[in-house]
């Protein structure tokens, strides 16, 4: 069916109108408000007074009808105006005599939430007054249809019995022959190849698969084509899209700001995977519910991904507040969200409406919300790995043994790595003594005449130099300048600043090209710390050979540069200054070549190889390691694992040492011998057993051995653990998780005793996820300790919580952490876990005579210092002086060592990639508690996780040593649940027809529409079982019907009888999805980029899209062509075309997107950016093809953009407005822009064709 386009063009525009009244759908979302919001406040404070027998002032508010007639003041409410209505009056204590509840005024938020509903337009269901409710009849509630048994029926009889060619049309016509109607004939070929299309992959059909099928007359044309596009891998785009709206799919939290969620997208494309590959219902449903807990997850054949644990990211989907003031409510508020979307999405059910109290009207109490409410609070938020689980820890396997002979060979060699260690470090001194006495003869030799200036700017001017940007200003700065009085270090009176009265200017300056004819280029340099934006560059043939920043000082430097291996060639000097935040500034004086370093350290070098000659004992490579080692590490520092062996050498090198006495934090952990205290978890006794890890980088069970740590880039044995339970038992590339069990806060603080490097310890209180809380950072410390340390948290505030430890693994190069008690207390912490110095590392720090002696004692504290490590019993102090030389590879390299180690690091490089997706692991099984009325600060009744009474006739509890969602989702994917299968092929149902067989799609129970034809739900939930769960199954069935295939015009006799057809007299007309519209217009105009799956295009951001949050960085105008199920969705930057079109805001369960037809829609598709530059892209496109007739080109257009021919008259009209477009630019433009011109009036044409109903309307 079409019409005629007609088109009125005005210049700069094109106006259109388009008019078309459709039923508009339930508006889901206020519904959702008002059942969540509004109807627990109006039950709780205005009930009691308003309702049932007590009514005070002739004023119901259990119905609607009775706020919109009112009571003795008039109506309450006014839709769409708080301001006029009377509710808002009373509740804001407006008037003293009309103060409503009299006892007190309510919470602004829920004076809030009344604002809100009634600005939406006081969506209430509530039709009629509901009679007072005296019991839970839990009995008589599930006498509703919905919770009967599914009945497989006989096919009901129909008069005209050539009219069916499926089961279903039986149904179907049965129906309107009861009636008296005769269902509309079949649609035309090209009608039903659009429509079809659409439905199934969302895109329209091309041109050439419109007179494939129109030419194919074989009986199964039509059957081939429906299978054709179920094997379309935009099956599955489309189709993840729909479930997409019932999840609330979105990739940030909203709220204020917006911040990400994190590793969303794989879910995703999991859902284009598994619709693709119609994976089971019921499997897929398991692997949402509890994929993290199958026994036998899928994998993906090919990736190898875990897909099972992917469909657990739907619950970690919602908005989300990013610094909640009360963990307990937000918790409340995050878990209600679940249960609301998992109940609807899987069960059609509303059991979100029992928070508060005994549903109102379903067979669902208090206690069965409250159970699944336990269930979820028993579960745990998490990124999980999605490698194929089995190979992977076959691979962790391999890897821990081929760990284990290394070790081994690294223990055998221990001596030999030792051997004569300590006359390296009593080497330095001596060697320190050369180097100064060698420096200073060089000085003496040296003639200053002979070096070569590069630039002292005591000229006062940038002469020689070329100056870019405003940060240096005119001229150099000068010390005379009081601007310049707390800069120290340069030479003479002027010198290169980009200080500019601030740090926001920025700038360069390039220096003339210079020869290198000296060895060494020396220069003072001051300023800000920021590699690459505050430097000085040395650029050799445009190419950068040397960079120094400054150090955050004012405060100048010398630095020397090494350019000998450049001699000979043309060179420049570059100061830079691209920072404008905290020290954005650099700071340089007095550039020259010189045959002199500046540097003593360049000078080093010689007296090694000097010193290494004339000793046996040492060895050039090692000597240097030592060296580099003690100028980047304080080694006078108390703390220092070397300071007492130190302050031997340098006593008997007469340089006598300055104490350095700094402590860290958390060394000074303070002790107490009596204390009240909880061991959270130990090595010794067990204390372990309950926590629980994730994904392979923690073994199963802590280690009573102690182990090895291979890290860094070069993969060398960087660290000694002792025995504890710890991460890098195969590998520090591998991620994991290691959680301890729930536990309620009694204790003041919980000190954690562990080491490692970049690794996280967090507190999680009331499954709370840190997105970005200022209020929670002292849950969270970062683990970076050479040795055991104490980490303390404070719970004082946290008292009467739930929470649980959790220690987190990146995987990395350095990643690692090793833990081995966690101790709740009160006060300080208990003496008993103080760890003292052993004794006998103590015995060997004593007085020596010389420094041989010193160097051989050193070797042989350390053969015992490794024996302690190995047999468990090592101190802390024991573990940070074999860690500091193990990190800065101060030993010696045994052979077998090495080639132990090149194995193992041959079998690490098969490591995958870390690919991870936000994801549900579970805790242990706890019971919980019945919030009285629905408030977290009203503790009621224990109880514990269970599935929904009436659909499993037990109130016994799940049997799991865990949450209990593997049992809840066998439950509702039980044969003996009606609800499940019914509930998902009506919602396949109602995304083909527009509308379900069970209308209110995500409402099945009392408040919901009743079924239009209930045997035919029936049929197909039992062939849906039947088929084993196959989705696809289902629609082939469904859209090979002959109801499906029928016309869309509705009889006239249609028209009185059903109105609204829900007989199906006819097909409904409907209009397409935002997506489709958008993916529609990239199809047609060759934008269309069909690559499949990967990280979310960013969304673009237009400059109407305003808020906290906003992304630093917009996505392409056109998504780069991809489909719109790629595109990014962020909560607060939803893109405008999108939600014109009705595509939903993501905070609920939507199963039926609103349907509206308002002036926006009209003036989005005449303007909006996007559409205009589809048109304009399809425009140059056709006009790459010179050689089509213009007849042809249109004709192609209308194929194209509405799947089927023009008419003659079309032809005509469209040749028309391009004569007429072609002419009116030229009289504005004239002919020198002839392409323009062109490409201008077919822009006008394809932007015309958008604008058609036709377009975005299926028939």
């Amino acid at each position: 069916m079409h019409k005629t386009f007609a088109i009125v063009v005005n210049i700069p525009t094109l106006a259109f109108l388009v008019v078309l009244f459709l039923p508009n759908s339930a508006n889901t979302e206020s519904f959702d408000f008002f059942e969540n919001r509004i109807r627990p406040a109006l039950v709780k404070y205005c009930y009691p007074c308003h309702s049932g027998l007590q009514v005070k002032g002739n004023l119901r508010l259990d119905s609607k009808p009775g706020w919109i007639v009112g009571g003795n003041r008039g109506g309450a409410i006014v839709p769409y105006q708080p301001s006029n209505s009377l509710l808002m009056t009373a509740i804001n204590y407006q008037d003293p005599n009309l103060s409503m509840p009299p006892k007190g005024k309510l919470p602004k938020k829920i004076i809030d939430d009344f604002e809100t509903w009634i600005k939406k337009g006081a969506n209430d269901p509530r039709d009629s007054h509901q009679p007072e409710i005296k019991s839970f009849d839990i009995q008589a509630r599930s006498n509703h249809w919905c919770f009967q048994p599914v009945r497989y029926t006989k096919l009901p009889t129909v008069i005209d019995t050539g009219w069916p060619i499926t089961r279903i049309d039986h149904f179907i016509l049965n129906k309107l022959e009861k009636k008296g109607l005769k269902p509309s004939p079949q649609a035309k070929k090209q009608t039903l190849i659009r429509r079809l299309t659409y439905a199934l992959i969302g895109l329209p059909p091309t041109p050439e698969e419109i007179r494939s099928f129109e030419d194919d007359k074989s009986a199964t044309a039509y059957e081939d084509l429906v299978d054709r596009l179920l094997a379309s891998p935009r099956f599955g785009e489309k189709w993840a899209r729909h479930w997409m709206d019932l999840v609330r799919y979105a990739e940030s939290y909203g709220h204020e700001g917006d911040f990400s969620i994190g590793n969303v997208w794989p879910y995703r494309d999991y859902l284009i995977r598994a619709f693709n590959q119609d994976i089971p219902y019921d499997q897929f449903v398991r692997e949402h519910i509890a994929g993290d807990l199958l026994p036998e997850p899928r994998i993906h054949p090919q990736l190898g991904y875990n897909e099972s644990v992917m469909g657990t990211a739907f619950y970690h989907l919602g908005e989300a507040t990013h610094s909640p003031v009360d963990v307990k409510q937000d918790e409340s508020i995050r878990l209600s969200n679940q249960i609301d979307v998992l109940s609807k999405t899987f069960l059609g059910l509303t059991v979100g409406c029992a928070q508060c109290h005994d549903h109102k009207f379903d067979p669902i109490s208090t206690a069965d919300y409250y159970a699944l409410f336990n269930t979820l609070a028993n579960s745990r938020m998490t990124f999980a790995s999605i490698q194929h689980p089995e190979k992977l820890q076959s691979l962790t396997d391999r890897l821990k043994h081929s760990k284990h002979e290394l070790k081994q060979n690294f223990i055998d060699t221990w001596p030999q790595q030792i051997k004569q260690i300590g006359y390296f470090l009593t080497a330095l001194p001596e060697l320190k003594t050369r180097t100064l006495l060698n420096y200073q003869e060089k000085r003496k030799q040296h003639n200053k005449k002979e070096d070569s200036l590069i630039s002292d700017f005591e000229s006062g001017t940038y002469e020689g130099w070329t100056v870019s940007g405003t940060a240096f200003g005119k001229f150099p700065a000068s010390s005379n300048n009081s601007t310049q009085k707390d800069i120290d270090g340069f030479q003479g009176r002027q010198f290169a600043n980009s200080y500019l009265k601030s740090d926001k200017p920025k700038g360069k300056l390039l220096s003339s090209p210079f020869k290198i004819n000296k060895p060494y280029i020396n220069f003072l340099i001051g300023g800000g710390n920021h590699q690459g934006k505050t430097c000085a560059n040395l650029r050799i043939e445009g190419q950068i050979v040397h960079t120094q920043t400054g150090r955050n000082a004012d405060k100048l430097e010398a630095v020397s540069w090494s350019v000998e291996p450049f001699m000979g060639k043309i060179a420049q000097f570059e100061i830079v200054d691209n920072y404008s935040g905290s020290w954005g500034h650099i700071l340089i004086d007095h550039i020259f070549q010189s045959n002199l370093s500046t540097d003593i350290d360049h000078y080093y070098h010689q007296m090694i190889e000097q010193l290494a000659t004339e000793n046996e004992n040492l060895k050039v490579d090692l000597l240097k390691k030592w060296y580099e080692t003690r100028q980047k590490s304080d080694f006078d520092n108390k703390d220092h694992p070397l300071f007492h062996w130190w302050k031997e050498v340098r006593r008997l090198s007469n340089d006598p040492i300055s104490v350095q006495d700094n402590h860290s934090q958390q060394s000074k952990t303070t002790v107490n011998p009596t204390n009240e205290y909880r061991v959270l978890g130990s090595l010794s006794g067990e204390k372990f057993k309950d926590w629980r890890i994730e994904a392979t980088a923690f073994p199963v069970r802590p280690s009573q051995y102690a182990d090895i740590v291979i890290s860094g880039i070069d993969r060398h044995i960087s660290s000694l653990v002792p025995s504890s339970w710890h991460s890098a038992g195969s590998s520090t590339r591998l991620a994991g998780a290691l959680r301890s069990p729930t536990f309620d806060v009694k204790h003041d603080f919980i000190h954690i005793r562990a080491m490692g490097h970049g690794a996280q310890i967090r507190i999680v209180i009331n499954n709370l996820q840190i997105i970005r809380g200022p209020l929670h950072g002292g849950l969270v410390h970062t683990v970076n300790s050479k040795k055991p340390t104490w980490y303390k948290f404070d719970l004082s505030r946290w008292k009467g919580h739930r929470a649980y430890v959790e220690l987190l693994q990146d995987g990395g190069n350095d990643n690692f952490i090793a833990a081995d008690l966690v101790v709740l207390h009160n006060g300080q912490l208990p003496v008993k876990f103080n760890q003292q110095p052993n004794e006998s590392s103590l015995s060997y720090l004593g007085s020596y005579s010389s420094l041989t002696s010193l160097a051989e004692k050193f070797e042989k504290s350390l053969i015992h210092t490794f024996h302690r490590w190995y047999n468990g019993s090592a101190d802390s102090s024991d573990i940070d002086l074999l860690n500091f030389l193990l990190s800065n590879q101060l030993l010696k390299t045994a052979e077998n060592v090495q080639i132990s180690l090149s194995d193992y690091v041959k079998l690490e490089k098969l490591i995958p990639e870390d690919q991870r997706v936000v994801a549900m692991t579970d805790g242990p099984n706890r019971p919980g508690v019945v919030y009285v009325s629905g408030d977290y600060r009203q503790e009621g009744a224990s109880i514990s996780s269970r599935f929904l009474e009436v659909l499993s006739q037990s109130t016994l509890p799940f049997n799991s040593e865990g949450s209990g969602r593997l049992e809840l989702a066998e439950s509702i994917i039980s044969e003996e649940n009606p609800l499940t299968a019914r509930v998902m092929v009506n919602r396949i149902w109602h995304h083909l027809f527009g509308r379900g067989i069970v209308p209110t799609v995500d409402n099945f129970g009392h408040m919901g529409q009743e079924p239009s034809h209930p045997q035919l739900l029936d049929y197909l939930a039992h062939q849906f079982v039947h088929n084993k769960w196959s989705v696809k199954s289902v629609i082939r069935e469904i859209v090979l019907s002959q109801v499906f295939q029928i016309s869309s015009n509705q009889s006239a006799e249609s028209k009185l009888i059903d109105p609204t057809n829900k007989l199906l007299q006819a097909m409904n007309v409907r209009r397409l999805e935002s997506e489709s519209i958008r993916d529609g217009m990239l199809a047609v105009s060759g934008r269309l980029n069909l690559e499949m799956y990967g990280p979310s295009v960013k969304v673009h951001l237009t400059p109407f899209m305003i808020g906290r949050g906003k992304p630093n960085e917009s996505g392409p105008l056109d998504g780069n062509g991809r489909r719109s199920v790629y595109i990014e969705i962020r909560r607060n930057f939803l893109p405008a075309m999108m939600l014109t079109f009705d595509m939903p805001t993501p905070f609920a369960t939507i199963g039926s997107r609103n349907r509206s037809n308002v002036p926006s829609q009209a003036l989005t598709l005449m303007n909006d950016p996007f559409v205009m530059d589809q048109a304009k892209f399809w425009a140059k496109k056709i006009l790459l093809n010179q050689q089509t007739e213009r007849e042809k080109q249109i004709q192609e257009i209308f194929e194209k953009a509405l799947s089927r021919s023009p008419s003659p008259e079309e032809i005509e009209m469209a040749s028309e407005i391009l004569k007429k477009q072609v002419s009116l630019y030229s009289s504005i433009h004239g002919t020198s822009s002839e392409k323009d011109i062109y490409l201008q009036s077919w822009t006008d044409l394809t932007h015309a064709i958008f604008n058609l109903k036709e377009f975005i309307y299926v028939f």
